[in-house]
């Protein structure tokens, strides 16, 4: 809606639209040129606000899978002060990293910044997304088969950057179809493993919803309804 918006705006109005500046730069362009000296400051403010409530999450969940999945798999007898300590360090290392990558994105010769991240995020993030699509809905896949996956979705995704064959923003649904795929076609050429998979796909949770309905359906049950 707020893009659209200035599309209109300027549209209508092309005389006060910078002439040289970056598409990523006109929503900053009209609340310095255009708003009142108090509206400014407000929208500053909660742009500020939405940057934080977006970016403490990210931070706060690498910092957590560093200290929880990785270091304290390795060295379980660490105490919780040391391990609260590490998190800290984390978190702030990877807010400078992500500082000083923005200030390079700002000030390198991109056309758009934000279509790069776009591109990024189809990139890496669209085969990690096949993972868990596979994880869910398959039974059969195998660890090493959805890496495979993985890989082979990277690989697609890496050619169609480099050709231009398809739009960026088909990259997320190309990385996301990929990797289930590929991977579940190879477990058929590995050898089946058992394990437990009670409460870990939709298969198992779909079965003990049939069996253990909520407590809602179940007293609509009760009462005859």
């Amino acid at each position: 809606m707020l893009g659209t918006s200035l599309w209109a705006f300027y549209r209508a109005h092309p005389e006060r639209l910078n002439p040289i500046g970056k598409s990523d730069e006109i929503f900053a362009w009209f609340i310095v040129h255009e708003l009142p000296v108090g509206a400014v400051g407000l929208v500053l403010a909660g742009l500020l606000a939405a940057s934080m409530s977006a970016l403490d999450g990210g931070l706060n969940s690498m910092a957590t899978v560093l200290t929880t999945d990785f270091y304290r798999r390795f060295r379980p007898e660490t105490p919780d002060r040391i391990c609260v300590r590490i998190a800290q360090v984390a978190t702030a290392v990877f807010g400078l990293t992500g500082t000083s990558m923005a200030v390079y994105m700002a000030y390198s010769n991109l056309e758009s910044i934000w279509d790069q991240w776009m591109k990024i995020v189809g990139l890496f993030g669209s085969g990690l997304a096949g993972m868990f699509v596979a994880g869910i809905f398959t039974r059969r896949i195998q660890q090493t088969a959805v890496l495979i996956g993985f890989a082979v979705s990277g690989a697609t995704l890496a050619y169609a950057n480099a050709t231009g064959a398809v739009h960026f923003f088909l990259y997320g649904a190309i990385g996301i179809l990929v990797c289930p795929l590929v991977g579940w076609s190879i477990s058929f050429l590995l050898p089946q493993s058992f394990k437990n998979l009670d409460g870990l796909t939709i298969h198992s949770l779909v079965a003990d919803a049939a069996v253990h309905p909520p407590k809602s359906v179940a007293r609509a049950q009760i009462e005859g309804v």
